[in-house]
């Protein structure tokens, strides 16, 4: 099955000039793809097992990237929701779990799965699923990737390499303000 990452990216270090001009002397395709390409080897090589496999550029696929380049406004809205779509991504994940709660008459969500786990009787519940949604969104909210991970990650540049986070962090943001024609947005599919 192919899943789908968004990725918010800074691209200043895979250019030998600046982001706007590599933009220019490359042409739209050939700049996202290199910018594809970096993303696939640095998410592969740095998530094993959430990432293995990505699936190869495709430039039909360019007409969706968010390029800071052409235009800086959409960076620095997504910059500036990415933490409440976490958040509302931790609230979807538990409204399953809600919702049976309030049907049942729980209290909290413990009872809920203290029953889920020790009941013998089917229900159209799919608890399973409700768990592991919750598991990945918990980890998206504590600044780990997991597997089918909601929200997406952000890859910025540092002297060591790149960095990762599935939540912006304040240095990032400041990062995001003070140079958003470096970053892009883009989904990127692996399996």
């Amino acid at each position: 099955m192919v899943e789908a990452i968004r990725v918010f990216m800074q691209v200043k270090d895979i250019f030998d000039c600046p982001v706007k001009e590599a933009l220019e002397e490359y042409g739209k395709e050939a700049f996202c793809k290199e910018i594809y390409q970096s993303a696939q080897g640095a998410l592969e090589n740095n998530f094993p097992g959430a990432i293995d496999c990505t699936v190869d550029f495709d430039s039909a696929d360019v007409k969706d990237w968010i390029l800071g380049a052409e235009n800086t406004s959409p960076i620095l809205e997504t910059a500036k929701r990415w933490n409440s779509e976490v958040l509302e991504e931790v609230k979807l994940a538990l409204a399953p779990l809600e919702e049976i709660k309030e049907n049942m008459g729980y209290s909290d969500i413990y009872s809920v799965i203290e029953h889920c786990e020790t009941a013998s009787e089917k229900t159209d519940f799919d608890y399973e699923y409700s768990l592991y949604r919750l598991r990945v969104t918990l980890s998206a909210l504590s600044n780990h990737l997991a597997y089918a991970c909601p929200t997406g990650i952000v890859i910025t540049d540092t002297n060591y390499g790149h960095e990762f986070h599935t939540k912006m962090d304040k240095e990032t943001l400041e990062l995001i303000n003070e140079h958003p024609k470096e970053f892009v947005i883009f989904w990127l599919y692996y399996a």
